[in-house]
């Protein structure tokens, strides 16, 4: 995603069958940069961007595509809603992942949730039980999660 334009490149089969040797990084991501720099050659902003739109519009998408410039509340993408997380038993976080509007602000149980050294959200669980996650976007508006923390001790013995 760059310059307010999304490029997709699949590899892949139609089917989602693998393919043998081949990656996303060593099949798509070629391909992907090479089309991100043919496509920046086609500007006509001398600052670099993607250029302005012809003369005479006035840069409305059409009709079916409105909505999609619309701006939508946060969702939390995991964990999601009414989800069990077996939590780790060597302490490692739980990265929190979400969409929205700007930066999202997380919060567990009325807290905020820690950043780790990539700027993202995470959370340790401090241990089972029901607890809930909350994402509020720059607008204010929010998303809640309610999940269950599962741990080792949940595990019935053999």
């Amino acid at each position: 995603m760059g310059d307010g334009y999304t490029i997709v490149v699949w590899v892949g089969r139609p089917d989602g069958t693998p393919r043998p040797g081949v990656t996303g990084r060593e099949g798509a991501l070629p391909i992907l940069f090479d089309v991100f720099d043919r496509a920046r050659r086609y500007t006509t902003d001398p600052q670099g961007g993607w250029g302005q739109p012809e003369s005479g519009t006035d840069n409305t998408p059409p009709a079916p595509l409105r909505r999609f410039g619309d701006s939508l509340p946060p969702e939390i993408v995991f964990p999601p809603d009414g989800s069990e997380v077996w939590a780790n038993d060597e302490g490692r976080p739980l990265v929190l992942a979400g969409r929205g509007t700007g930066r999202l602000n997380w919060y567990v149980d009325g807290q905020p949730a820690a950043r780790n050294g990539a700027g993202d959200p995470v959370w340790s669980p401090p241990g089972r039980g029901f607890y809930t996650i909350a994402a509020v976007d720059s607008q204010g508006r929010t998303a809640s999660s309610r999940v269950r923390i599962r741990t080792a001790s949940d595990r019935p013995l053999p």
